[in-house]
C-alpha cells in the first residue's frame, strides 16, 4: 500500500473539507496503525511538513491530528522508545502557543495511557510537567475566579472591545506584540474579526506613528470584501485609511501609492506580455511581424501601465523613501520583458519603413521606447545593451532621414526626453552613453556635404539635443563652432584677390 494512505493526512489536516471527510481519514489512520500496516514513526515523518510549517493554521491543525490519533491508540500496545519520542514531541510543542490545544490534547492521550499498553515513565512525565508550568499559564484555584453566568455586572461584548482598544492604542510599547497580531486578525475569515481589526488599527495607528505604516497599509490593501459582509468591512477599511492619510506625515500617501503601484502592475503586466507573446531575457533578431501577429490594444495597454507607472513612482518618491530596484519585484519582472518588449517596439519602425504602419501606432512605438529609456532615479528596469539598444535605434531613425516625417520629428522629440531625464537624474553613466550613442552621431553629419540627411534637418537635430542639456549643448556649439570655421575658411580661399588669376 505504499504511500496510499497519505491523502488521508491531507484530508484531515485540510480545514476545507467537510467534518465527516476529516473524521473518516482520521479513523482510517489510526485503523491503519492499530493493524500494523502504518508506524507512528511512518505517519510522523509523513506529516513533518505540516508539523513544522511556518502556517499556524497548518501546523496547529497537524499537531491536532497526530494528538487525536494517540486517543484512538489507548488501548494499542506502543514501546517506550516510541512513548519517549512523543513525549519529547510535545514537551517542544507546549511553547507553541498557537497550537496549544492539540499539545494539550496530545499530552492528555498519553499520561492516560495503561501500563499493560505503555506508559510515560517517571522522567518523561517530569520533563512534561516542567514545560507545562514554563510555558503554560496556570492559575491555581481556578474555579474560584470564574466570572458567574448572569454576568452581574453587565459587561458586553463591545465594553470589552472598547478597552481592548483603549490597552493596545495606550502607547507605543505595545506595537511589536500588538500589530503582528492584529494584522494576523485581519486576514482571518471571520467577518466580526475583520471588523475588530480595522477597529483597533484605526486607534493604534495614531499612537504607533509612521515608522510602522507600511505593514499596516500592506494588511489593508489585502482585505477582501467582496465575499463577506462587504459594506462593514470596507467602511471600516476607509476609516482606517482616512487616519492613516491624516497623519502629519507625507510618507503615509507615499506608502499606500507604492503599495497599489506594485499590486497594479504585478497584477496586468504579467497578462499583457502573455497576449503579446513576450519571452523572458533578450535576443537581437527577436522581433515579430507586426501586420499579422501582433495585438495592439495589448502594447497600447502596456505602454500605458508602464507610464502611469512612472508617475506613481515620481509621486510617491516625493512622498516617501523609494525601494532599491534589485529588490522591487516590479522592476525586476519589467527587466525580464524589457530585451523582448524593445524587439516588438522596433519591429513597428521596420514596418513604417514600408509604408503599412499608421501613425497611432508609429506614437506607441517611440513613446513605448522612450518610456523604457527614461525611468526614474533609481528605478531604471532595463540592463545597458537594452538601454545603448535603444538610442542606437532612434537615433538611426533621424540620420537615415531625408524630410521632415512625422516618425522623424517623435523620434526626435523622444531623444531629447532623454536627455533631459539624463541630466536632471545626474547620471554621469548614461549621461556619456548618451553623447556617444545620439549626440556625437548627430553631429556628425553637420560637416558632411555629401550626406543624405538635408541641412536644415541636421541643424534643427542638433539645436534639438543641445537643449537637451547643458553638457550636450557645449559639445554641439563646438563642433558648430569648427564647421563655421572651416566653411569660413574655404569661402576665404575661394575668393579671387586682385591681380592674381
Amino acid at each position: 500500500m505504499a504511500t496510499s494512505w497519505v491523502p488521508h493526512i491531507e484530508s484531515s489536516v485540510d480545514s476545507t473539507h467537510p467534518l465527516a471527510q476529516q473524521n473518516a481519514s482520521l479513523d482510517a489512520i489510526a485503523t491503519l496503525i492499530k493493524n500494523d500496516l502504518v508506524t507512528i514513526e511512518a505517519l510522523v515523518k509523513k506529516m513533518a511538513m505540516y508539523l513544522t510549517t511556518t502556517d499556524n493554521v497548518l501546523r496547529t491543525r497537524g499537531i491536532l491530528l497526530i494528538s487525536e490519533i494517540l486517543k484512538c491508540l489507548a488501548t494499542k500496545k506502543l514501546d517506550h522508545g516510541t512513548i519517549h519520542s512523543l513525549i519529547g514531541f510535545f514537551t517542544n510543542r507546549l511553547a507553541d502557543w498557537q497550537a496549544l490545544h492539540g499539545a494539550l490534547v496530545g499530552y492528555l492521550a498519553l499520561l492516560r495511557r495503561k501500563g499493560n499498553v505503555g506508559v510515560v515513565i517517571d522522567s518523561d512525565a517530569k520533563a512534561l510537567g516542567q514545560s507545562f508550568l514554563k510555558n503554560v499559564q496556570v492559575r491555581s484555584l481556578g474555579k474560584n475566579d470564574r466570572k458567574p453566568n448572569s454576568n452581574e455586572f453587565d459587561i458586553t461584548r463591545d465594553d470589552l472591545a472598547r478597552a481592548l482598544v483603549l490597552a493596545f492604542s495606550s502607547t507605543p510599547l505595545y506595537e511589536p506584540f500588538a500589530l503582528p497580531m492584529l494584522l494576523e486578525k485581519l486576514s482571518c475569515s471571520l467577518p466580526s474579526a475583520k471588523v475588530d481589526s480595522l477597529r483597533y488599527l484605526s486607534n493604534c495607528i495614531v499612537k504607533y506613528g509612521t515608522d510602522r505604516m507600511e505593514p499596516i497599509c500592506s494588511g489593508l490593501s489585502e482585505v477582501d470584501g467582496k465575499k463577506i459582509d462587504e459594506n462593514e468591512i470596507a467602511n471600516e477599511a476607509q476609516i482606517c485609511l482616512q487616519k492613516f492619510i491624516f497623519q502629519d506625515d507625507a510618507s503615509a500617501l507615499g506608502l499606500i501609492l507604492e503599495i497599489r503601484r506594485r499590486k497594479v502592475f504585478q497584477n496586468f503586466f504579467p497578462r499583457l506580455v502573455d497576449i503579446l507573446r513576450l519571452s523572458r531575457g533578450f535576443t537581437s533578431d527577436d522581433t515579430i511581424g507586426f501586420s499579422e501577429e501582433l495585438n495592439f490594444v495589448a502594447l497600447y495597454l502596456c505602454i500605458e501601465l508602464l507610464i502611469a507607472y512612472i508617475c506613481l513612482i515620481i509621486r510617491s518618491k516625493e512622498c516617501a523613501p523609494q525601494t532599491d530596484s534589485a529588490e522591487d519585484p516590479c522592476c525586476c519582472l519589467l527587466n525580464e520583458y524589457s530585451g523582448s518588449l524593445t524587439n516588438v517596439l522596433h519591429s513597428i519602425l521596420v514596418t513604417n519603413s514600408k509604408g503599412n504602419t499608421s501613425e497611432a501606432y508609429i506614437h506607441f512605438g517611440v513613446k513605448g521606447m522612450q518610456t523604457l529609456a527614461a525611468f526614474p532615479g533609481c528605478s531604471l528596469p532595463i540592463s545597458k545593451l537594452i538601454f545603448e539598444r535603444i538610442l542606437a535605434i532612434l537615433v538611426s531613425v533621424i540620420s537615415d532621414s531625408r524630410e521632415d516625417t512625422f516618425l522623424w520629428r517623435i523620434a526626435l522629440n523622444a531623444l531629447k526626453e532623454v536627455g533631459i531625464f539624463i541630466e536632471q537624474s545626474h547620471d554621469s553613466e548614461k549621461a556619456n552613453i548618451y553623447m556617444a550613442i545620439v549626440v556625437e552621431r548627430v553631429v556628425s553629419l553637420i560637416p558632411v556635404s555629401e550626406s543624405s540627411m538635408p541641412l536644415p534637418l541636421r541643424l534643427k537635430a542638433v539645436s534639438v539635443f543641445g537643449a537637451a542639456g547643458k553638457s550636450f549643448m557645449l559639445r554641439v556649439s563646438e563642433v558648430l563652432g569648427e564647421a563655421i570655421s572651416e566653411n569660413l575658411i574655404s569661402a576665404f580661399v575661394r575668393i579671387p584677390i586682385r591681380g592674381y588669376p
